[in-house]
């Protein structure tokens, strides 16, 4: 599976993190936050880009899904900046059967 993100920021990029939802047929696998960018770390290529900068990122993800699992699938991917303000977010939903 290949992420691509095309955007053209409304926001500077001083300070980003994320928070990362996980379920598994509606119970709470995960809940993870974890600082992407920061003023003294500039991790990725779109941190300290500003407002009207248009940031092109893409990236391979490997999912690797045991055969005995099946069930519905939901991960929530939030980021907000240094003012608290949902910069993106992603919803992604499997069903397996």
């Amino acid at each position: 599976m290949n992420i691509t993100i095309a955007v053209v920021l409304r926001h500077d990029i001083n300070f980003l993190f994320f928070r990362l939802i996980a379920s598994y047929n509606g119970q709470k696998l995960l809940t993870q936050e974890v600082i992407v960018c920061e003023r003294t770390l500039q991790a990725y290529s779109f941190c300290g880009k500003r407002k009207g900068d248009f940031v092109f990122y893409h990236h391979r993800l490997r999912v690797e899904v045991p055969p005995i699992l099946k069930g519905h699938f939901n991960v929530s991917l939030m980021m907000f900046n240094e003012d608290n303000i949902i910069v993106a977010c992603a919803d992604l939903a499997l069903n397996i059967l």
